[in-house]
């Protein structure tokens, strides 16, 4: 439960089966920590800010970690993940700032926000194949990051996830836009008015398309997800056909879209973020064609008529 020593080396006892949250917090001593391999859940913020804590050993058998374990550890250099543990938590080694290389486990799916944000001398990690999910910010201020792995298998990327890479930075461009994985992250060629997206493409990143001259949303079939103002201030938008397949509209789609007049959302969309179409006040939008399953998730005060169908 609590931790209240000044030892340099802790062995934690076998047969224990769960480290609360909290536990070891701010250990101001702390260098090695053994743990068992009876272990299966390490509560949130478990070590955080312990500043001295330079090596542990996470057993096997680890399938679940709260947020922030981790936490400002600054002494961690190289981190080795169990594979059973699916879902990396936000924030869990938020400014490790010597944490070098980080060996994730075959099973790892997600990456959620901020995750290794500010881990400034982190060089390298092992994405794989079955890696699906990166959250916003989840390498942000990673500026020595030069190799991720694999990253074929990764459908939803949150804002600012890899920008601020060598690795993002090093990355080719495909008609004009970046990727990660599958999905497109900007389009840099802002004077493009016409996209071919790259087969495979599940996921419009997060004002992936800000500013350009874009005026058909005719893309292929197989995206997913459109994330929060991905069209924004796009000019020449004026009639807008959110393509059959997607799943989820974000926050304020169609941010500053000064000549939109129509929107039709298809049935395939199953939730929206609740002002996917802006507060409404400047916007000059006549008609929006909205399936019926979606009535009440989100609010609009515009002048367009509303068409559920």
């Amino acid at each position: 439960m609590k931790y209240e020593g000044n030892e340099r080396k802790i062995t934690v006892k076998d047969g224990i089966k769960s480290i609360a949250g909290g536990a070891f917090f701010d250990s101001p001593t702390l260098e090695e920590v053994v743990l068992p391999e009876s272990l299966a859940v390490i509560g949130g913020s478990a070590f955080s800010c312990c500043q001295k804590l330079s090596y542990i050993d996470i057993p096997d058998n680890v399938e679940l970690m709260g947020k922030k374990v981790f936490e400002a550890c600054d002494s961690l250099e190289r981190i080795v993940l169990p594979d059973r543990l699916r879902s990396l938590p936000q924030y869990s080694f938020h400014q490790c700032k010597n944490l070098k290389e980080v060996i994730l486990g075959s099973d790892l799916k997600d990456i959620l926000d901020n995750s290794f944000a500010e881990c400034e001398n982190l060089k390298s990690i092992n994405l794989n194949d079955k890696t699906r999910y990166i959250g916003e910010g989840a390498f942000e201020g990673c500026k020595k990051l030069t190799d991720i792995g694999d990253s074929s298998g990764v459908s939803v990327v949150g804002y600012n996830a890899l920008d601020d890479t060598p690795w993002y930075s090093s990355q080719e461009e495909v008609d004009g836009c970046k990727y990660v994985g599958n999905v497109l992250i900007e389009c840099l060629d802002k004077k493009k008015t016409d996209i071919k997206l790259k087969e495979g493409t599940t996921m419009i990143g997060d004002l992936a398309f800000e500013g350009t001259k874009i005026y058909s949303l005719d893309f292929a079939k197989g995206i997913k997800i459109i994330g929060y103002r991905a069209f924004e201030n796009c000019s020449n938008l004026s009639f807008a056909v959110i393509p059959d397949g997607v799943e989820y509209l974000g926050y304020d789609v169609f941010s500053s879209c000064k000549n939109l007049r129509e929107i039709y959302v298809p049935e395939s969309v199953k939730r929206v973020s609740f002002e996917v179409f802006g507060n409404g006040i400047f916007d000059k939008y006549k008609n929006i064609a909205v399936p019926n399953h979606l009535s009440g998730m989100f609010i609009y005060n515009g002048r367009a008529r509303i068409k559920y169908y």
